[in-house]
Protein backbone atom coordinates (compact mmCIF):
# COMPACT_ATOMS: atom_id res chain seq x y z
CA UNK A 1 0.00 0.00 0.00
CA UNK A 2 3.04 2.49 1.17
CA UNK A 3 4.95 1.89 -2.39
CA UNK A 4 1.75 2.54 -4.56
CA UNK A 5 2.25 6.55 -3.29
CA UNK A 6 5.71 7.02 -2.51
CA UNK A 7 9.26 5.74 -2.14
CA UNK A 8 10.37 8.59 -0.10
CA UNK A 9 10.43 7.66 3.63
CA UNK A 10 10.46 11.22 4.92
CA UNK A 11 6.82 11.12 3.88
CA UNK A 12 5.84 8.40 3.27
CA UNK A 13 6.29 6.76 6.70
CA UNK A 14 4.53 10.07 9.02
CA UNK A 15 1.53 9.32 6.51
CA UNK A 16 0.95 5.77 6.77
CA UNK A 17 1.26 5.55 10.22
CA UNK A 18 -1.12 8.57 10.60
CA UNK A 19 -3.66 6.76 8.37
CA UNK A 20 -3.13 3.77 10.12
CA UNK A 21 -3.92 5.06 13.23
CA UNK A 22 -6.55 6.90 11.87
CA UNK A 23 -8.01 3.76 10.74
CA UNK A 24 -7.80 1.62 13.85
CA UNK A 25 -9.80 4.60 15.93
CA UNK A 26 -12.77 4.62 13.45
CA UNK A 27 -12.69 0.93 13.12
CA UNK A 28 -12.24 0.37 16.88
CA UNK A 29 -14.88 2.77 17.60
CA UNK A 30 -17.68 0.81 15.01
CA UNK A 31 -16.89 -1.95 16.32
CA UNK A 32 -18.11 -0.59 19.70
CA UNK A 33 -21.16 0.48 18.20
CA UNK A 34 -22.14 -3.23 17.04
CA UNK A 35 -21.52 -4.41 20.77
CA UNK A 36 -23.77 -1.45 21.70
CA UNK A 37 -26.85 -2.24 19.51
CA UNK A 38 -26.50 -5.77 20.23
CA UNK A 39 -26.57 -5.07 24.21
CA UNK A 40 -29.68 -2.20 23.13
CA UNK A 41 -31.98 -4.74 21.45
CA UNK A 42 -30.34 -8.53 22.41
CA UNK A 43 -28.82 -9.30 19.16
CA UNK A 44 -26.75 -12.26 18.83
CA UNK A 45 -25.36 -11.95 15.49
CA UNK A 46 -24.66 -9.33 12.75
CA UNK A 47 -27.53 -9.90 10.61
CA UNK A 48 -29.86 -10.07 14.03
CA UNK A 49 -28.81 -6.46 15.06
CA UNK A 50 -28.98 -5.36 11.53
CA UNK A 51 -32.77 -7.62 11.48
CA UNK A 52 -34.05 -5.53 15.03
CA UNK A 53 -33.29 -2.23 14.16
CA UNK A 54 -32.99 -1.45 10.75
CA UNK A 55 -35.65 -4.13 9.69
CA UNK A 56 -35.90 -7.97 8.66
CA UNK A 57 -36.76 -7.04 5.02
CA UNK A 58 -33.21 -5.65 4.30
CA UNK A 59 -31.12 -8.01 6.82
CA UNK A 60 -30.18 -10.29 3.49
CA UNK A 61 -27.93 -7.37 2.44
CA UNK A 62 -25.19 -7.33 5.19
CA UNK A 63 -25.20 -11.34 5.54
CA UNK A 64 -24.66 -11.09 1.71
CA UNK A 65 -21.76 -8.45 2.05
CA UNK A 66 -19.89 -10.43 5.09
CA UNK A 67 -20.34 -13.23 2.66
CA UNK A 68 -18.70 -12.42 -0.11
CA UNK A 69 -16.11 -10.27 2.05
CA UNK A 70 -14.99 -13.72 2.99
CA UNK A 71 -15.06 -15.17 -0.27
CA UNK A 72 -12.78 -12.75 -0.95
CA UNK A 73 -10.37 -13.76 2.00
CA UNK A 74 -10.06 -16.75 1.24
CA UNK A 75 -9.01 -15.74 -2.63
CA UNK A 76 -6.06 -13.55 -1.31
CA UNK A 77 -5.66 -17.25 0.79
CA UNK A 78 -5.24 -18.97 -2.19
CA UNK A 79 -2.93 -16.01 -4.02
CA UNK A 80 -0.41 -16.09 -1.27
CA UNK A 81 -0.76 -20.20 -0.99
CA UNK A 82 0.39 -19.49 -4.86
CA UNK A 83 3.04 -16.78 -4.54
CA UNK A 84 4.67 -18.48 -0.96
CA UNK A 85 4.78 -21.87 -2.74
CA UNK A 86 6.60 -21.06 -5.40
CA UNK A 87 9.34 -19.20 -3.66
CA UNK A 88 9.44 -22.49 -1.24
CA UNK A 89 9.74 -24.55 -4.36
CA UNK A 90 12.72 -22.49 -5.54
CA UNK A 91 14.40 -22.70 -1.97
CA UNK A 92 13.95 -26.31 -2.00
CA UNK A 93 15.51 -26.14 -6.05
CA UNK A 94 12.82 -27.85 -7.43
CA UNK A 95 12.64 -27.17 -11.46
CA UNK A 96 10.26 -27.42 -14.17
CA UNK A 97 6.57 -28.51 -13.61
CA UNK A 98 7.42 -28.64 -9.69
CA UNK A 99 8.78 -24.69 -9.63
CA UNK A 100 5.46 -23.63 -11.62
CA UNK A 101 3.12 -21.30 -9.55
CA UNK A 102 0.19 -22.81 -11.33
CA UNK A 103 0.60 -26.14 -10.46
CA UNK A 104 1.65 -25.64 -7.23
CA UNK A 105 -1.26 -24.04 -6.64
CA UNK A 106 -3.34 -26.72 -8.38
CA UNK A 107 -1.32 -29.49 -6.05
CA UNK A 108 -1.69 -27.41 -2.80
CA UNK A 109 -5.42 -26.64 -3.15
CA UNK A 110 -6.43 -30.16 -4.14
CA UNK A 111 -4.66 -32.65 -2.43
CA UNK A 112 -4.72 -30.01 0.97
CA UNK A 113 -7.40 -27.58 0.99
CA UNK A 114 -9.90 -29.44 -0.39
CA UNK A 115 -9.80 -32.12 2.05
CA UNK A 116 -9.64 -29.52 4.96
CA UNK A 117 -13.09 -27.87 3.68
CA UNK A 118 -14.70 -31.35 3.44
CA UNK A 119 -14.22 -32.19 7.10
CA UNK A 120 -17.15 -32.76 9.10
CA UNK A 121 -15.68 -30.41 12.21
CA UNK A 122 -12.80 -27.92 12.44
CA UNK A 123 -12.26 -28.60 16.09
CA UNK A 124 -9.48 -30.24 15.35
CA UNK A 125 -7.91 -27.18 14.03
CA UNK A 126 -8.51 -25.11 16.53
CA UNK A 127 -5.25 -25.21 18.04
CA UNK A 128 -3.63 -23.88 14.53
CA UNK A 129 -4.83 -20.47 14.89
CA UNK A 130 -1.44 -20.15 17.24
CA UNK A 131 0.43 -20.99 14.17
CA UNK A 132 -1.05 -17.74 12.62
CA UNK A 133 -0.09 -15.86 15.59
CA UNK A 134 3.57 -17.15 15.88
CA UNK A 135 3.95 -16.38 12.04
CA UNK A 136 3.12 -12.90 12.45
CA UNK A 137 5.69 -12.62 15.30
CA UNK A 138 8.57 -14.32 13.68
CA UNK A 139 8.08 -12.64 10.41
CA UNK A 140 7.90 -9.07 11.87
CA UNK A 141 11.22 -9.78 13.53
CA UNK A 142 13.11 -11.32 10.42
CA UNK A 143 11.92 -8.06 8.50
CA UNK A 144 13.57 -6.42 11.16
CA UNK A 145 16.94 -8.01 11.47
CA UNK A 146 17.28 -7.70 7.84
CA UNK A 147 16.49 -4.17 8.08
CA UNK A 148 19.14 -3.69 10.31
CA UNK A 149 21.35 -6.17 9.00
CA UNK A 150 21.41 -4.31 6.11
CA UNK A 151 21.18 -7.31 3.55
CA UNK A 152 18.92 -6.05 1.06
CA UNK A 153 21.09 -2.74 0.43
CA UNK A 154 23.79 -1.59 -1.76
CA UNK A 155 26.73 -3.77 -1.16
CA UNK A 156 24.47 -6.62 0.89
CA UNK A 157 24.70 -10.22 0.39
CA UNK A 158 21.08 -10.36 -0.66
CA UNK A 159 21.29 -6.98 -2.80
CA UNK A 160 23.84 -8.48 -5.07
CA UNK A 161 22.33 -11.82 -5.45
CA UNK A 162 18.85 -10.52 -6.74
CA UNK A 163 20.92 -8.31 -8.93
CA UNK A 164 23.00 -10.25 -10.35
CA UNK A 165 19.91 -12.57 -11.43
CA UNK A 166 17.94 -9.33 -12.14
CA UNK A 167 20.78 -6.46 -13.27
CA UNK A 168 18.05 -4.09 -14.67
CA UNK A 169 15.70 -5.08 -11.84
CA UNK A 170 12.31 -6.19 -13.75
CA UNK A 171 10.41 -7.99 -11.28
CA UNK A 172 11.03 -4.81 -8.97
CA UNK A 173 12.24 -6.68 -5.68
CA UNK A 174 15.54 -4.34 -5.30
CA UNK A 175 14.85 -1.26 -3.36
CA UNK A 176 14.43 1.93 -4.45
CA UNK A 177 13.71 5.25 -2.86
CA UNK A 178 13.40 9.10 -3.90
CA UNK A 179 12.99 8.05 -7.86
CA UNK A 180 9.46 8.42 -8.31
CA UNK A 181 8.53 10.83 -5.76
CA UNK A 182 5.13 11.01 -3.77
CA UNK A 183 1.60 10.81 -5.12
CA UNK A 184 -0.47 11.83 -2.37
CA UNK A 185 -3.59 10.87 -4.56
CA UNK A 186 -2.82 6.94 -4.88
CA UNK A 187 -2.66 7.08 -1.25
CA UNK A 188 -6.57 5.90 -1.31
CA UNK A 189 -5.10 2.51 -1.90
CA UNK A 190 -3.31 2.66 1.01
CA UNK A 191 -6.77 3.81 2.81
CA UNK A 192 -8.38 1.15 1.17
CA UNK A 193 -6.02 -1.82 2.49
CA UNK A 194 -6.24 -0.55 5.81
CA UNK A 195 -9.95 -1.12 5.72
CA UNK A 196 -9.07 -5.19 5.13
CA UNK A 197 -6.70 -4.75 8.07
CA UNK A 198 -9.04 -4.04 10.58
CA UNK A 199 -12.15 -5.94 9.44
CA UNK A 200 -13.65 -7.90 12.62
CA UNK A 201 -16.75 -6.63 12.79
CA UNK A 202 -19.52 -9.13 11.92
CA UNK A 203 -17.55 -11.23 14.90
CA UNK A 204 -18.76 -8.16 17.69
CA UNK A 205 -21.70 -9.93 18.53
CA UNK A 206 -19.85 -13.11 19.27
CA UNK A 207 -16.74 -11.29 21.57
CA UNK A 208 -19.94 -9.96 23.39
CA UNK A 209 -21.78 -13.11 24.05
CA UNK A 210 -17.93 -14.51 25.56
CA UNK A 211 -18.46 -11.58 28.00
CA UNK A 212 -20.33 -12.94 30.75
CA UNK A 213 -19.70 -11.37 34.44
CA UNK A 214 -19.18 -7.51 35.16
CA UNK A 215 -19.95 -4.24 33.46
CA UNK A 216 -20.23 -5.62 30.03
CA UNK A 217 -20.47 -2.41 28.29
CA UNK A 218 -16.97 -0.91 30.10
CA UNK A 219 -15.14 -4.44 29.51
CA UNK A 220 -16.17 -4.99 25.81
CA UNK A 221 -15.28 -0.88 25.02
CA UNK A 222 -11.61 -2.28 27.11
CA UNK A 223 -11.05 -5.44 24.88
CA UNK A 224 -11.79 -3.23 21.78
CA UNK A 225 -9.47 -0.82 22.38
CA UNK A 226 -6.62 -3.52 23.56
CA UNK A 227 -7.41 -5.34 20.19
CA UNK A 228 -7.71 -2.76 17.28
CA UNK A 229 -4.66 -1.17 19.53
CA UNK A 230 -2.59 -4.41 18.46
CA UNK A 231 -3.89 -4.33 15.58
CA UNK A 232 -2.07 -0.89 14.74
CA UNK A 233 1.16 -2.04 15.98
CA UNK A 234 0.94 -4.97 14.13
CA UNK A 235 0.15 -3.05 10.75
CA UNK A 236 2.49 -0.14 11.42
CA UNK A 237 5.33 -2.51 11.99
CA UNK A 238 4.66 -4.17 8.81
CA UNK A 239 4.38 -1.00 7.26
CA UNK A 240 7.54 0.63 8.56
CA UNK A 241 9.94 -2.44 8.61
CA UNK A 242 9.28 -3.51 5.28
CA UNK A 243 8.90 0.09 3.24
CA UNK A 244 12.86 1.16 5.18
CA UNK A 245 13.61 -2.04 3.49
CA UNK A 246 12.73 -1.99 0.45
CA UNK A 247 10.86 1.08 -0.22
CA UNK A 248 8.75 2.15 -3.73
CA UNK A 249 10.17 -1.59 -4.66
CA UNK A 250 7.74 -2.78 -1.78
CA UNK A 251 5.64 -5.57 -3.46
CA UNK A 252 1.47 -6.42 -1.52
CA UNK A 253 3.31 -9.64 -0.59
CA UNK A 254 6.11 -8.30 1.37
CA UNK A 255 8.08 -12.06 1.46
CA UNK A 256 7.88 -11.40 -2.49
CA UNK A 257 11.02 -9.42 -2.27
CA UNK A 258 12.96 -11.44 -0.41
CA UNK A 259 15.35 -13.71 -1.80
CA UNK A 260 14.60 -17.18 -1.83
CA UNK A 261 18.19 -18.19 -0.20
CA UNK A 262 17.16 -16.09 2.72
CA UNK A 263 16.83 -18.83 5.17
CA UNK A 264 15.34 -16.61 7.68
CA UNK A 265 12.63 -15.41 4.69
CA UNK A 266 12.24 -19.17 3.90
CA UNK A 267 11.69 -19.93 7.87
CA UNK A 268 8.52 -16.54 7.36
CA UNK A 269 7.27 -18.12 4.43
CA UNK A 270 7.01 -22.02 5.83
CA UNK A 271 5.39 -20.26 9.14
CA UNK A 272 3.10 -18.06 7.21
CA UNK A 273 2.10 -20.84 4.75
CA UNK A 274 1.33 -23.02 7.17
CA UNK A 275 -1.07 -20.52 9.11
CA UNK A 276 -2.28 -19.37 5.51
CA UNK A 277 -3.99 -23.58 4.84
CA UNK A 278 -4.66 -24.17 8.13
CA UNK A 279 -6.78 -20.91 8.55
CA UNK A 280 -8.19 -21.23 5.54
CA UNK A 281 -10.86 -23.57 6.22
CA UNK A 282 -12.01 -21.39 9.03
CA UNK A 283 -12.92 -18.24 6.20
CA UNK A 284 -14.23 -21.01 3.91
CA UNK A 285 -16.55 -22.54 6.87
CA UNK A 286 -17.57 -18.17 7.34
CA UNK A 287 -18.71 -18.29 3.77
CA UNK A 288 -20.29 -21.44 3.08
CA UNK A 289 -22.91 -20.32 6.13
CA UNK A 290 -23.26 -17.28 5.07
CA UNK A 291 -24.21 -18.62 1.88
CA UNK A 292 -26.00 -21.36 2.48
CA UNK A 293 -28.93 -18.92 4.51
CA UNK A 294 -29.98 -17.92 1.36
CA UNK A 295 -31.05 -21.70 0.45
CA UNK A 296 -33.97 -23.68 1.61
CA UNK A 297 -33.38 -25.16 5.06
CA UNK A 298 -33.27 -28.86 4.17
CA UNK A 299 -30.97 -28.16 1.09
CA UNK A 300 -29.13 -25.97 3.18
CA UNK A 301 -28.24 -28.46 5.61
CA UNK A 302 -27.65 -31.16 3.70
CA UNK A 303 -24.20 -32.49 3.84
CA UNK A 304 -24.10 -33.56 0.17
CA UNK A 305 -24.75 -29.75 -0.38
CA UNK A 306 -21.85 -28.41 1.42
CA UNK A 307 -19.51 -30.80 -0.32
CA UNK A 308 -20.30 -29.43 -3.53
CA UNK A 309 -19.64 -26.05 -2.52
CA UNK A 310 -16.87 -26.73 -1.18
CA UNK A 311 -15.58 -28.18 -4.51
CA UNK A 312 -17.11 -25.69 -6.43
CA UNK A 313 -15.75 -23.10 -4.56
CA UNK A 314 -12.22 -24.04 -4.24
CA UNK A 315 -11.91 -25.15 -8.00
CA UNK A 316 -13.06 -20.76 -8.61
CA UNK A 317 -10.57 -19.56 -6.46
CA UNK A 318 -7.83 -21.62 -7.67
CA UNK A 319 -8.40 -20.59 -11.64
CA UNK A 320 -9.02 -17.15 -10.33
CA UNK A 321 -5.75 -16.98 -8.22
CA UNK A 322 -3.68 -18.46 -11.13
CA UNK A 323 -4.70 -15.58 -13.64
CA UNK A 324 -5.31 -12.35 -10.61
CA UNK A 325 -1.53 -12.68 -8.53
CA UNK A 326 -1.81 -9.15 -7.01
CA UNK A 327 -2.70 -10.11 -3.49
CA UNK A 328 -2.55 -5.73 -3.42
CA UNK A 329 -5.69 -5.13 -6.07
CA UNK A 330 -7.49 -8.00 -3.93
CA UNK A 331 -7.12 -6.42 -1.17
CA UNK A 332 -8.06 -2.70 -1.84
CA UNK A 333 -10.85 -3.49 -3.77
CA UNK A 334 -12.35 -5.51 -1.42
CA UNK A 335 -11.72 -3.08 1.23
CA UNK A 336 -12.78 0.10 -0.68
CA UNK A 337 -16.49 -1.82 -1.72
CA UNK A 338 -16.96 -4.18 0.79
CA UNK A 339 -14.75 -3.47 3.86
CA UNK A 340 -16.36 -0.20 4.26
CA UNK A 341 -19.57 -1.14 4.43
CA UNK A 342 -19.54 -4.18 6.94
CA UNK A 343 -16.64 -1.56 9.02
CA UNK A 344 -18.15 1.44 8.90
CA UNK A 345 -21.57 2.02 6.95
CA UNK A 346 -23.40 -0.56 8.61
CA UNK A 347 -23.02 -0.33 12.05
CA UNK A 348 -23.31 3.26 12.08
CA UNK A 349 -26.68 2.64 10.47
CA UNK A 350 -27.69 0.09 13.13
CA UNK A 351 -26.57 2.31 16.14
CA UNK A 352 -28.74 5.00 14.48
CA UNK A 353 -32.17 2.96 13.99
CA UNK A 354 -31.47 1.85 17.68
CA UNK A 355 -31.10 5.14 18.87
CA UNK A 356 -34.37 6.06 17.02
CA UNK A 357 -36.50 3.07 18.27
CA UNK A 358 -35.15 4.00 21.39
CA UNK A 359 -36.12 7.74 21.46
CA UNK A 360 -39.06 7.19 20.09
CA UNK A 361 -40.87 10.99 19.06
CA UNK A 362 -38.67 12.55 21.55
CA UNK A 363 -35.47 14.40 20.71
CA UNK A 364 -32.42 12.83 18.97
CA UNK A 365 -29.42 11.99 21.10
CA UNK A 366 -26.08 13.47 19.77
CA UNK A 367 -24.84 10.30 19.56
CA UNK A 368 -27.40 9.60 16.40
CA UNK A 369 -25.63 12.55 14.82
CA UNK A 370 -21.89 11.20 15.10
CA UNK A 371 -23.16 7.91 14.17
CA UNK A 372 -25.04 9.73 10.90
CA UNK A 373 -21.46 11.05 10.31
CA UNK A 374 -19.55 8.16 9.81
CA UNK A 375 -22.29 6.33 7.95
Amino acid sequence: GISAFSDEPGKAIPATLAFTAFAAVASGYCFELVGKVCMMTGAKTYKEAWAKTVGKGTAWLPAATVSFKTLVACLCFAIIIGDLGRDLAATAGLTGMLAVRENILIGTMALVILPLCLLRSFSALAVTAYLGMAGIFVTALVMLIRLYDGSYQAGGKFHAELKAKDPKNASGTLPTFKQTGTRWLKSLILVSSLTSSYLAHYNAPKFLGEISHGDRAALFKQVTAYGFLACFVINGAYAVLGFLTFGGSSKSLILNNYSSSDSLATLSRVGVLLSIVFGFPFSYVGFRDSALQFLPPKCADSQKTKDIVAVLVVAALTAIAMVLRDLGVVVAGAGALLGSCVIYVFPALMHMAALKNTAGAGPLPRAYWGSAAVA
